[in-house]
């Protein structure tokens, strides 16, 4: 009896489960077809908004289950795009599908490249500095995480347009890659899911696939980045690739002075230092007509139309250098005189040997040795004969000894002028010459002789 009763509870037990087991089952069949007349509305709105191909979907109920695959094909704006959307066997009413938006791609100017969605792993890999190639985009760094062995190529791919169309679509979907030869992406269709989404991603899709398969001249790519980037961060990042890539012929040329009136001024000077003269005229323009310049800008400047050996900023380095009590400026004016070599700042430069300023002396000294003109000589002299100061010595002898390799040669190795002329050693005139001037001593060995002689004779 009691076998009996075990019996009768199990049969009703399973009886009773499997009738539960069917309202579900029947439930979610409902579920299901009730979302797929969803998909359908969705699928036949993007497919007749986008002009794709959409292939009916398939709907098997048995063994299997649910296995149900909406699919669109097709050539959008020049692009053969494939979306197909898939839901397995295992899953529930309640599970979303997948929707893959897949694209075949040749992109040789890449070299290897993985631009892909920003998710925590990343973020840590980000913090200890793997895989942080940033683009100076804020909003597309944050989001989006890069990898390439080519900076140069990235940037130029990486245009405005480009980075609004990645960052459109990082949200629609859970997972998306873009690389060399491929590009994935996974949305999935649960409650949120609509033709709109659906559209602007295969739309978003579309357009990087374009830009990676169409745009094949890196530099053409960045010399319009220059152009037309709005973001600073951004397009410095495309000048600075473009010039270290690139010699500055006449396209990059131009599209640099396209940003010479850009309203960010470090634009402005990047874009001119790689100008050569109608560069530095701008520099030194700004120098010029600025009425308000931060020291450390005015100071890059300098540096700039220092370095480029640009002598008509002169008057305007000696304006502001007697304006202006910066150190930082004063010290980069002068590293541009060392560099100029004219001997007109000799009269000036003597002034800074007086400076109170240890830096702004030696730095004096160092251009005279290239300015310097023989009434420097006494003043350099004094600074290695009275100075306590190594540094001020040595660089004194040193701009003495480049002042006597440009302007003549002595024995005791400094120069002097008409002043000094009967001093022993020093550099003294020949054939009455004018006074003031310099003159080479003749080292034939009579006029050797003579000079000895002469010498033993007055003593």
């Amino acid at each position: 009896m009691k076998l009996f009763l075990v019996l009768t509870l199990y049969i009703s037990f399973f009886i009773i489960f499997q009738y539960a087991m069917h309202r579900l089952n029947v439930k979610g069949i409902r579920k299901i077809k009730k979302k797929l007349r969803k998909w359908n509305k969705a699928y036949k709105k993007a497919s007749d908004e986008l002009g794709l191909k959409l292939i009916p979907n398939k709907t098997l109920i048995g063994e299997s289950q649910h296995i149900t695959t909406h699919e669109m094909e097709g050539s959008l704006d020049g692009v053969q795009i494939s979306v197909t959307q898939k839901r397995y066997s295992d899953s529930t009413a309640s599970t979303p599908a997948f929707i893959y938006i897949r694209q075949s791609i040749d992109s040789a100017i890449m070299g290897f490249m993985k631009i892909y969605r920003e998710s925590t792993f990343n973020q840590l890999q980000r913090k200890i500095g793997i895989d942080d190639f940033m683009i100076g985009d804020e909003a597309f760094d944050r989001a989006i995480l890069l990898q390439t062995t080519r900076p140069y190529a990235m940037t130029a791919l990486l245009s405005p347009v480009v980075r609004k169309s990645i960052l459109n679509l990082s949200p629609l979907s859970n997972y998306f890659e873009i690389s060399n030869s491929w590009f994935k992406v996974s949305m999935n269709d649960g409650d949120a899911f609509n033709s709109q989404d659906l559209i602007v991603a295969i739309r978003s899709v579309a357009t990087i696939s374009r830009e990676l398969t169409t745009r094949k001249d890196v530099k053409k790519m960045l010399a319009g980045n220059i152009i037309s980037e709005p973001l600073p961060a951004v397009c410095l990042k495309n000048i600075e690739m473009a010039v270290t890539r690139f010699p500055v012929d006449e396209e990059l040329a131009q599209a640099l002075e396209t940003r010479l009136d850009d309203p960010d001024l470090v634009i402005q000077i990047e874009s001119a230092r790689h100008l050569k003269e109608p560069g530095m005229r701008h520099l030194s323009s700004l120098l010029e007509t600025s009425t308000w310049m931060d020291s450390t800008v005015q100071a890059l400047i300098i540096s700039i139309l220092g370095n480029n050996s640009h002598k008509a900023s002169i008057p305007i380095f000696l304006d502001i250098y007697s304006q202006t009590d910066n150190r930082t400026v004063r010290i980069e004016i002068l590293k541009a005189f060392r560099i100029f070599s004219d001997g007109a700042l000799s009269p000036m430069l003597i002034d800074q040997l007086s400076s109170g300023d240890p830096d702004i002396v030696i730095h004096a000294i160092e251009a005279l040795g290239t300015c310097g003109t023989v009434d420097a000589v006494e003043p350099l002299h004094a600074v290695f004969t009275k100075s306590s100061q190594p540094d001020y010595i040595n660089a004194a002898q040193h701009a003495v000894a480049s002042i006597q390799a440009r302007l003549g040669n002595v024995e005791r190795g400094w120069l002097s002028n008409a002043e000094y002329r009967d001093k022993e050693g020093a550099l003294s005139t020949v054939n009455c010459a004018e006074e003031g001037s310099l003159s080479m001593e003749k080292i034939d060995g009579e006029s050797q002789k003579s000079n000895h002689e002469t010498k033993n004779g007055m003593r």
